[in-house]
């Protein structure tokens, strides 16, 4: 039940039931359920809370993003240190076969021929093995 009611427009009073001004005609609307409020509400503001958490969602992204390249730009920083060091390695290996050799050349009086060869010997495959580390890391490759 309705009660009295008086029009919107012109301010005559609408009989219990009327759908419309008896003056002036401006239409009465219709109440409401509680519950068809209700639903209006919830619609609305699952309407907002799905907005926001688009907004949340794009700036977590945005977030995520930002921090993966970071950690990227970092991780690469530390895998060319690592290349770098391993290169460093490889080249003082060879300075150092290198330095071997020569001293088995001075010895050679003492030591004989064969132990210059051995020398030698050693000093190549080190030498190789240095190549093939740079190789490696210049292929991007772990050691």
């Amino acid at each position: 039940m309705r009660g009295t009611m008086f029009c919107e427009s012109c301010g005559t009073e609408i009989p219990e039931g009327g759908a419309a001004c008896p003056s002036c005609g401006w239409a009465v609307p219709e109440k409401k359920s509680r519950l068809a409020e209700v639903a209006d509400k919830t619609a609305e503001v699952t309407g907002e809370a799905v907005r926001a958490g688009a907004e949340v969602g794009k700036k977590g992204w945005e977030a995520t993003k930002g921090v993966a390249g970071k950690v990227s730009e970092k991780a690469s920083a530390v895998a060319g240190k690592g290349a770098d060091a391993a290169e460093r390695a490889a080249e003082e290996a060879v300075k150092a076969a290198q330095k071997a050799a020569a001293a088995a050349e001075k010895a050679a009086g003492r030591l004989g021929d064969e132990a210059v060869k051995a020398a030698h010997k050693a000093a190549e495959a080190t030498e190789k093995a240095a190549r093939k580390i740079k190789d490696s890391l210049s292929k991007g490759e772990e050691y």
